[in-house]
Parts: structure tokens; C-alpha cells; sequence
């Protein structure tokens, strides 16, 4: 499979520095979950772009697939994690992290909505099409950008200024222990 991420382990490899705190990896192994999925969109998108009709149906189905799953991740940090970091820490940081997690959805509600669109009709619409494609694309640019953030400095920030209690609460949110 193609990534646009490079090789996921490339991209595993390189998005964490040596000092990388482990104890938060299973937060990052769920943005890797997305990402994998993210990459089976850009594959199905090439497929659908090169002329392969099938990949319209299993299109529709990552899409639902991706949405649920950054919307399940999105919960857990606003319900468990920013607030930890906000009370113990920094509510600013969070402040501009919600105010990112808020353009992630609505733009996942407009991939959701011209996709119900494209689902209805027979024939695909050149400009929808192109609008579909260039929504999706943003996303994925969006959630890039707004992981690098929180791999490269928020959670190594995090481990160093939070006691290990409110660490351990932020951990446990994702499977860690």
C-alpha cells in the first residue's frame, strides 16, 4: 500500500525524536491507526481517479471508517486529556488544540456531506468530484499537521512538566498504563 505519509514505519521513525517520552505511545498508535486509514483513501482515490468504479463503494466506507475513527480520538483527548493538561498546565495550549480539533470537524462534516451527495446520484459531477477530493486532502493536511504538533511537543512537554498521577490519567485515556 502506498502511504502518503511515506512508510508508516519511515514515518514512525522519524516523527519521534530520541527523547520521545514512550510512556504516550499508545496516543500516537492511534493517530498511526488513522493514518493507515487515511492512506487506504488516498489509494481508493487514485483507484476511483483512474477509472475504477469499485472503488467508489469501499471509498464510502473508509470515509465512514475515518470519520469515526478521528471523532472516537478527538473524544478522548477533550474529555480526558485537555482537560489534565489545562488544569495542571497550560490552558492555552488547549485552548488552540480545541480550536483545531473544531476545524477537523466540520471538516469531516463536509467530507461526510458531499459524500451522502455523491451516494445519491448516478453520475458523479466533475466539480463535486473535485470538491470531494480537495476536502479530503485537507483534512488529512489538517490532522498531519495538528499530529506533529502533538507528537513533537506537547506530549514531550507534557512528561516533563505533569506529575506522574496526571500523567498516568492521560496514558490510561488511550491503553497506556
Amino acid at each position: 500500500m502506498k502511504c502518503i505519509w511515506g512508510s508508516l514505519q519511515d514515518c514512525q521513525e522519524c516523527l519521534f525524536p530520541s527523547n520521545f517520552p514512550k510512556k504516550y505511545k499508545a496516543h500516537v498508535d492511534d493517530h498511526t491507526r488513522i493514518r493507515k486509514i487515511a492512506c487506504t483513501l488516498a489509494n481508493l482515490l487514485e483507484e476511483v481517479n483512474k477509472g475504477f468504479q469499485t472503488g467508489f463503494t469501499f471509498l464510502y466506507e473508509e470515509i465512514e471508517k475515518f470519520k469515526n475513527a478521528c471523532e472516537h480520538h478527538i473524544a478522548i483527548e477533550e474529555e480526558v486529556v485537555f482537560p489534565v493538561i489545562a488544569e495542571a498546565w497550560n490552558r492555552e495550549v488547549v485552548y488552540y488544540l480545541k480550536e483545531e480539533h473544531l476545524i477537523i470537524k466540520e471538516s469531516l462534516a463536509n467530507v461526510q456531506f458531499i459524500t451522502s451527495i455523491l451516494k445519491q446520484n448516478d453520475t458523479v459531477e466533475p466539480l463535486l468530484w473535485k470538491n470531494f477530493e480537495e476536502a479530503l486532502w485537507d483534512i488529512i493536511e489538517l490532522l498531519r499537521e495538528h499530529w506533529y504538533k502533538e507528537e513533537l511537543f506537547l506530549l514531550p512537554l507534557v512528561s516533563k512538566v505533569l506529575d506522574e498521577n496526571k500523567q498516568r490519567i492521560i496514558c490510561s485515556a488511550f491503553g497506556n498504563s
